[in-house]
């Protein structure tokens, strides 16, 4: 078996260690057990447990995303289209493995590894939202812009509403808050860039 391959393996047993017993109670020894290695041979692909947990999510959020956007395809307008990305990416950080559950101290070890993963997934968002932007101005909806900067801009109001929200409701109101909120915001920005109907 290849190395990649191999840590595709190692990412699925983990997966299902984290979903199984919480990113605490899992050992590397746990995720060595299903994959037939020990948990020295894991060093050999992966840093640590921070390594493999923040993989784990990485790639969860990846496989989703590219979900979200078959669904963004098949819907008709920019802003339409920006709306349903965002209100999908809601939905999955709202039933992503839940970060909540970590204690302060795991929470401390993971940040470093975890704002790696963040970053390099924003811009692969970022990109993606710039991609369906400049779509768009092709298409005569959209004044022309820099797609980037604003798809750079509509992911960090959203995140910063949902991190606001986040810190101040409790989980049952906290999620339809988030996303009213990012829909009219985001709205307003899109307003701003879309051609008037003639």
């Amino acid at each position: 078996m290849d190395a990649q391959n191999r840590k595709d393996e190692i990412l699925r047993a983990a997966s299902d260690c984290f979903a199984r017993y919480g990113y605490e109670k899992t050992t590397l020894d746990d995720i060595g057990r299903l994959v037939g290695l020990n948990k020295a041979s894991l060093y050999h692909y992966y840093k640590n447990k921070e390594n493999i947990y923040t993989e784990v999510i990485y790639q969860e959020a990846r496989i989703y995303l590219q979900g979200v956007l078959i669904k963004v395809k098949g819907t008709f307008g920019c802003k339409a289209k920006v709306l349903m990305y965002l209100t999908q990416r809601l939905a999955f950080i709202k039933n992503a493995l839940n970060l909540k559950q970590l204690s302060i101290d795991s929470m401390q070890k993971i940040a470093p590894v975890f704002q790696l993963m963040y970053d390099r997934l924003m811009e692969e968002e970022t990109q993606t939202l710039a991609h369906i932007l400049q779509e768009s101005i092709e298409n005569g909806e959209v004044r022309a812009c820099d797609t980037y900067r604003v798809a750079k801009s509509i992911l960090t109001v959203a995140e910063a509403i949902r991190s606001r929200i986040d810190c101040t409701l409790s989980e049952e109101g906290s999620y339809a808050t988030i996303l009213d909120e990012v829909r009219y915001t985001v709205s307003l920005i899109l307003d701003g860039i879309i051609m008037a109907e003639k």
